[in-house]
Parts: structure tokens; sequence; C-alpha cells
């Protein structure tokens, strides 16, 4: 007869717990900004303009999907503060936008 033994559950200390929750939120937050890269490519691409019919929620979901990771980041907490910071003036006053 197998004798079928029973697993102890997995004791995750909080440093490790951290670090995985950064890992999450890092990859959740790599994976927004492809998207909103994508998403303007795709506009810049097919020449889409500034009709507003398809420019406003073009813009609006490129500016969601990207404001995402600082915000809430999906159930996950927001990113650093320390990942706001921009040495070129003009890409933080992009993000404070």
């Amino acid at each position: 007869m197998l004798s079928v033994s029973k697993k102890q559950p997995i004791v995750i200390g909080e440093l490790q717990r951290k670090r995985v929750l950064l890992a999450k939120r890092l990859f959740f937050a790599e994976s927004s900004m492809h998207q909103a890269l994508c998403l303007a490519e795709f506009a810049l691409e097919n020449k889409l303009g500034r009709e507003p019919d398809i420019f406003t929620p073009i813009m609006g979901g490129i500016c969601v999907v990207y404001a995402r990771p600082f915000l809430r980041a999906d159930g996950l907490g927001p990113l650093d503060g320390k990942y706001e910071s921009f040495k070129d003036a003009s890409l933080k006053e992009t993000h404070d936008d």
C-alpha cells in the first residue's frame, strides 16, 4: 500500500513575501507599459490623427494602461515612488500629467 504524505504548508517569510509582491508589481508594470506602447504605435502607424471619436478613446486607453501600475496595479498596490523619478524633465512632466 502506498503511503500518501501530507504536504506541509509553505511558510513564506516577510522579506520573501515583499520580494514576490515587488516582482509581481514590476511584471504588471512592464506589461502595462508594453500595452501603452503598442496602442501608441498603432495610432501612429495608422495615422489616426486627432479625430475626436478616435483620438480621445485611444489617448484615454494609453493613459489608463500607463497609470495603472502607479495607482493600484490590479490589487497589488502601487509601484514604489522611486519608479516615478526621471532624469529628463520632459519625461517627468509627461508622467505627472
